[in-house]
């Protein structure tokens, strides 16, 4: 909402409650198996981006962490892609002006942020200065002609990650007022429109925390008549780590029996071949993923 005026916002708004008047004048008894899914999440796509064009006021749209680059950055390197160092080195200078206009909008929408969502902002900063240094060590930016022009722009760009952090820590937390992360009105249109989920923001709070309950009861359950407490267990568990290959064998077995329930119940048509390899994380990552993380490949790619 800040890069358009008023008049562009209205008409955007304009434009998309004529597009759901077209969408509930169409019949969904009238349409295929795939059409009338499509229709489905089209109407609750419809609805969000209506509810957002007309309340974007009275909530954050963006956490501090959004703003943030280290996920593009991240994704540039998974993926592999090609002129790797020269698309890298674009990113942090893109990230160098973006900084300073996140701190313009957040300052618009400071009583709206929730507090949580601030300090996540600040412990993501604390982790970006490493994962900014430790990208000089990945193999292609190293041995790259932009390397040395790279370490430059990676010191301008920890400059105003450093002014982004001391103004999440000494302004915006102490104005963060939200309690909600989207708003309450709008998890719910979020619940039903996007998640299909017939239950209300409360039951969902409940179910999770009944879903923990339980699943604390089968732990200790398994450990009765055992010598260990749940504290201990978890203890023994990090010092006995399993192999890579006793790792995978597991996943491999316990994704295997997932795919044929959800073949022999017909719930997801499955015709393509898979696999999965298990690397340790590069050096450049460690903070961002201090554990295991599972990255799902790109649509269609290679990797």
């Amino acid at each position: 909402p800040n890069n358009f005026s008023i008049r562009a916002i209205s008409a955007e708004c304009r434009e998309t409650e004529k597009a759901y008047e077209h969408w509930k004048r169409i019949d969904p008894r009238l349409l295929g198996k795939q059409e009338s899914t499509d229709h489905l999440v089209l109407g609750g796509s419809l609805k969000r981006d209506i509810f957002d064009m007309t309340h974007s006021a009275e909530r954050a749209v963006m956490s501090p962490g959004d703003f943030l680059p280290f996920d593009g950055l991240e994704t540039l390197i998974e993926e592999d892609v090609s002129e790797l160092p020269q698309k890298i080195l674009f990113r942090v200078r893109d990230a160098q002006k973006t900084l300073p206009q996140a701190i313009a909008r957040l300052r618009e929408e400071a009583p709206y942020q929730p507090a949580q969502w601030v300090k996540t902002g600040i412990n993501a900063c604390a982790d970006g200065y490493i994962f900014l240094r430790d990208l000089l060590t990945h193999q292609q930016i190293r041995n790259s002609e932009f390397a040395e022009e790279l370490e430059g722009e990676i010191d301008n760009l920890s400059e105003s990650l450093r002014e982004y952090q001391d103004y999440l820590e000494n302004e915006l937390l102490g104005e963060a007022q939200g309690e909600f992360g989207v708003g309450e009105e709008r998890l719910k249109i979020e619940l039903a429109n996007s998640h299909f989920l017939d239950l209300t923001p409360e039951e969902l709070a409940q179910f999770g925390t009944r879903l923990f309950d339980d699943t604390q009861r089968d732990i200790e359950d398994l450990l009765e008549g055992t010598d260990y407490d749940m504290g201990s267990y978890l203890t023994m568990l990090k010092r006995k780590q399993l192999t890579s290959k006793q790792i995978n064998d597991f996943y491999r077995e316990y994704t295997e029996k997932a795919k044929r329930f959800l073949q022999e119940n017909d719930l997801v048509r499955m015709d393509v071949e898979e696999s999965i390899q298990m690397r340790n994380i590069p050096a450049y990552s460690n903070r961002l993923y201090p554990f295991a993380a599972y990255r799902a490949p790109t649509l269609f790619g290679d990797q």
